[in-house]
């Protein structure tokens, strides 16, 4: 097992005394083993002490740095909230780790062979001790010239990122392991529905690297048995997920306030049903707008305006939900005036083209 070092700055005597503690307590719900040292490369801050925030401002880039604060003031990825906890605690260290073995199993699996370019078909809302993997299956990265790059494409296409290559499984019912730079290797078991991987926080962390965010030319896809995929689940001791659950990682990792294609932004919408947060990671604007939308039908600007979230937020959540099929989309406000004017059959059929046509324009 691997081992890691931490250390605190600024924290007053009780609650450096209390951190270490709680660092020996939870050792059996680590993935990895810490251990406390007094200058380590891992370093806990409080900066709202200003020895704390002076260093916080300071510190050296090489470092990984957590921030200790009762709230996350500067928006950091690594946040740890006063007091603390032993499952906040648990959650942070077991992120850490993860990110930090990444490479390493990614180096350790099979050697990538290209394959020809292939084109992915759009995506329809899909229902429904560590050891160096024995991966003996050629692998293939999904390479398509058509795929633009995230600065080029002005809306969010699932079937650019990971969320293709899970189509693909599903279709093909074909277990696989997907793995993005530097990053540790997800397995994807069809037949069941069904993903595994490190475990992940139930508290939404976005990260900007992780699988979940990258394009489809960057992750390496190596087909398995359905027996070689359980040996290295069993192996490298990984938690499962529903397919749901990556699908929605997906989609907030990568829309980046795009809006996902074929929707327009002046459609009134509204949430069917309460996603199943219980089993979706996530924070608590999301919760503040599966409320709103379930009692209101509106678009996404109204609905931005109403709950005071940023637009993009609001879009990320809206494109989730879409690729879990949990949204009702209806007329906009113009299309539903057309429909009750008194016009001939001919006119109206006019009106919708006209629409239609200019729609891209106006979204744009």
């Amino acid at each position: 097992m691997n081992i890691y070092k931490i250390s605190v700055k600024a924290f007053e005597k009780m609650d450096a005394l209390l951190f270490q503690s709680m660092l020996q307590l939870v050792q059996k719900q680590l993935v990895a083993s810490w251990q406390f040292e007094e200058s380590a490369n891992i370093v806990v801050i409080d900066a709202e002490q200003p020895e704390g925030k002076i260093f916080w401002e300071n510190h050296p880039s090489a470092k990984i740095t957590v921030l200790y604060a009762k709230q996350n003031i500067y928006n950091t990825q690594w946040f740890l909230q006063k007091p603390v906890r032993v499952q906040p605690l648990v959650q942070l260290l077991n992120e850490i780790a993860t990110l930090q073995t990444s490479q390493e199993l990614a180096t350790r699996a099979s050697p990538v062979i290209e394959a020809k370019p292939t084109k992915v078909s759009a995506v329809p809302p899909l229902t429904g001790n560590r050891s160096e993997p024995k991966i003996a299956s050629a692998a293939i990265i999904a390479k398509s010239t058509l795929v633009p790059t995230i600065s080029e494409a002005s809306c969010f296409n699932p079937s650019y990122y990971l969320i293709g290559l899970l189509e693909q499984a599903v279709k093909t019912a074909q277990p696989k392991c997907l793995i993005g730079a530097d990053q540790t290797p997800l397995y994807v078991l069809p037949q069941e529905q069904r993903c595994f991987t490190r475990p992940i926080s139930k508290r939404l962390v976005l990260l900007p690297k992780s699988i979940y965010a990258l394009p489809l030319e960057k992750i390496k896809s190596i087909d398995l048995s359905v027996e070689s995929l359980r040996s290295e689940v069993e192996n490298q001791a990984l938690s499962g997920y529903t397919l749901d659950t990556i699908l929605w990682l997906t989609a907030l990792h990568a829309s980046h306030g795009r809006l996902i294609d074929n929707q327009s932004k002046q459609a009134l919408v509204r949430l069917k049903q309460w996603p199943n947060f219980a089993i979706l990671p996530h924070q608590p604007a999301q919760m503040n707008l599966a409320a709103f939308m379930l009692k209101k039908t509106a678009d996404l600007s109204e609905v931005a305006e109403k709950t005071q979230l940023p637009p993009a937020t609001v879009i990320d959540f809206f494109n989730a939900c879409k690729v879990l099929g949990l949204v009702i989309v209806e007329a906009t406000q113009t299309e539903k005036t057309i429909e009750k004017k008194d016009l001939s059959e001919q006119k109206r059929n006019l009106l919708r083209t006209i629409l239609a046509r200019l729609r891209p324009t106006s979204e744009s």
